[in-house]
């Protein structure tokens, strides 16, 4: 109960002011900034890992091609001489047969089948591929089979090596062969060399 003399009592009340959702901008910098940096170590890793997968990848076909001309060289330099019915015209090898660039092609002739596939020798060297020239031209990098391209990307070898060196002992020919690919930039560079005896080369 309220007396006569009691006067009401009025109360105030101040209400804060209501904060906008969100963040300040003192606060959403250093977030944007550890995002950029986050992002930033996210891309190079990608890149880097992106470009080790495609290095080994390039690497990996050099390596393939290079050994498929290996195989098929040393296919044709071991039938070099290749002469079971003696005729007089088989030059089973020759290196440089065209003169130019020292260590750069090579000739191979054999008697190995006759006109027909899978044939018998027949006496002579005019069938087809019983004469092949394996011939590397520097400026274009492309090694060569009887003009037709068989490797790409050949280039010079970093050691001074030629591509066929030649060393004969006697009536025998010890060939070395060394083929560097590089199909594109030095990292993706692959050299691989292999030897191979000629047994009948009748040398010039």
């Amino acid at each position: 109960m309220i007396g006569k003399d009691c006067l009401p009592v009025s109360c105030t009340i101040r209400q804060q002011p209501r904060r906008s959702p969100g963040f300040l901008l003192a606060e959403a910098i250093p977030a944007m900034v550890a995002s950029l940096v986050m992002f930033g170590a996210i891309c190079s890793l990608f890149i880097a890992v992106e470009s080790g997968v495609l290095g080994s990848d390039l690497r990996r076909r050099a390596r393939q091609t290079i050994e498929a001309s290996l195989l098929r060289m040393l296919s044709d330099l071991r039938s070099a001489g290749c002469n079971p019915w003696g005729i007089s015209a088989v030059q089973g090898f020759v290196a440089d047969p065209y003169g130019g660039e020292k260590g750069a092609s090579v000739y191979v002739a054999f008697d190995r089948r006759g006109n027909a596939v899978r044939s018998f020798p027949d006496g002579d060297i005019h069938d087809p591929d019983e004469q092949v020239v394996y011939t590397w031209e520097s400026d274009t990098q492309v090694l060569r089979r009887n003009s037709q391209p068989m490797a790409l990307d050949v280039v010079r070898n970093q050691d001074s090596r030629r591509l066929f060196e030649v060393t004969r002992r006697g009536v025998n020919v010890l060939l070395c062969i060394t083929m560097t690919v590089r199909p594109q930039g030095p990292s993706s560079e692959v050299s691989l060399s292999t030897k191979v005896w000629l047994r009948n080369p009748h040398p010039p």
